[in-house]
């Protein structure tokens, strides 16, 4: 059996107890994307390797690859965040992105983009930058524009209107609706599609100021470095947040029990 023997960095998105002595990992890298790491000797509070494996972790692993599976030898910690673990709203939603970044990477292929993503969004959540709740937005458009649902708001997919006092997300076809060519879309057509069993065939409406739309366009857009650098006012931030959840959950098409987790602590 050929050993093959690896250093690579990676972030711990989460881990499962095999036994009284032992953890498999969940590490998200940017070479190889998901990985699942067989941790040996690391749930003891005397192990040198504890602080490098624990949940929103951020290490560098020494391992050696048998046959696909990733045995670690040696993990050394880079960042901890270690405010988030200290902090019940932060740690919940610290889950809940590990948990959608899981969805959208996969094994054997680059998971450089979204762990870029969870990196930005941890770091600024550990140092308090940004309120909580932009940066889960941030991240949930974010990471659904890289996973192929990035929406249109260049403008009214109907009539080209750039902007309006209200413009409306039309959410399953990632597209801007003024409230003209709302009004004008046949009521017969959208009622059939509500009563769709698919949802990804249903109609899901979701209004927008001008902020709140600038603010989608400048998140989908910005540099990975830069996603985070805007501001609302309180009343447009929590439309954005609203949305940024709507916008995700339609296109995975499942919840997630970790933000159903948060949501019962934090409303």
């Amino acid at each position: 059996m050929r050993t093959v023997n690896l250093v690579i960095k990676g972030l711990v998105l989460r881990g499962r107890d095999m036994n009284d002595d032992d953890k498999l990992l969940t590490v998200l890298t940017s070479e190889r994307g998901r990985i699942t790491v067989m941790a040996k000797h690391s749930k003891s509070i005397k192990s040198r390797v504890i602080s490098g494996v624990q949940p929103f972790t951020y290490s560098e692993f020494e391992l050696n690859v048998k046959d696909g599976m990733y045995w670690m030898r040696g993990v050394t910690t880079i960042e901890p965040f270690m405010s988030i673990s200290v902090n019940m709203e932060k740690l919940s939603i610290a889950a809940y992105l590990a948990e959608v970044a899981e969805e959208f990477s996969g094994e054997s292929e680059s998971g450089e983009d979204i762990l870029r993503l969870i990196l930005n969004s941890y770091y600024a959540m550990s140092r308090d930058l940004h309120p909580l709740a932009q940066i889960k937005a941030a991240f949930e458009l974010c990471a659904a524009s890289m996973s192929g649902y990035r929406p249109n708001v260049d403008g009214c997919r109907k009539c080209k209107k750039p902007y309006a006092e209200v413009m409306y997300m039309d959410v399953m076809n990632g597209r801007m609706l003024c409230e003209e060519c709302l009004h004008k879309a046949s009521l017969a057509a959208r009622r059939e599609a509500e009563r769709s069993e698919d949802i990804r065939e249903a109609v899901v409406i979701h209004p927008m100021s001008p902020y709140v739309a600038a603010a989608v366009k400048y998140v989908i857009t910005a540099p990975p470095s830069r996603f985070l650098s805007f501001q609302l006012k309180e009343e447009d931030l929590a439309s954005f947040a609203e949305l940024a959840e709507l916008y995700l959950l339609s296109h995975v098409g499942h919840p997630f029990e970790t933000l159903d987790f948060y949501k019962a602590l934090f409303g």
